[in-house]
């Protein structure tokens, strides 16, 4: 079951509350360029169902997820990525995650 987060970053640029160099956005989700890039080409596909992380997910939820990494694969071909890209997802303080909203990584290019 999704949880309700009052103060979230994402739920925030989601709602149009925080200005985010929006790429993509539909009723389930939303692509921005990240802030804080650690490759040449970093976007950010944040559902706007809020969950913590992944770990509170249920069969229901599969539908929006298997269109995340449509969109994904849709972002890279906009963004005329050439030679391959990650999509990773973080879950958890000890897996990486920093905001605690689930969101995928899209990432091309150098390392910065």
């Amino acid at each position: 079951m999704a949880e309700t987060k009052s103060s979230c970053l994402f739920c925030d640029i989601s709602a149009k509350r925080i200005p985010s160099e929006t790429l993509y956005e539909d009723d389930d989700l939303i692509v921005f360029k990240d802030i804080k890039p650690i490759a040449d080409t970093h976007l950010l596909l944040v559902p706007r169902k809020h969950y913590k992380d992944l770990n509170g997910l249920t069969q229901s939820d599969e539908p929006l997820y298997g269109k995340i990494v449509r969109v994904a694969a849709d972002m890279a071909k906009k963004e005329d990525i050439q030679g391959g890209w990650q999509l990773f997802v973080r879950v958890g303080k000890g897996g990486g995650q920093e905001v605690p909203h689930v969101h995928f990584h899209l990432i091309s290019g150098s390392r910065c």
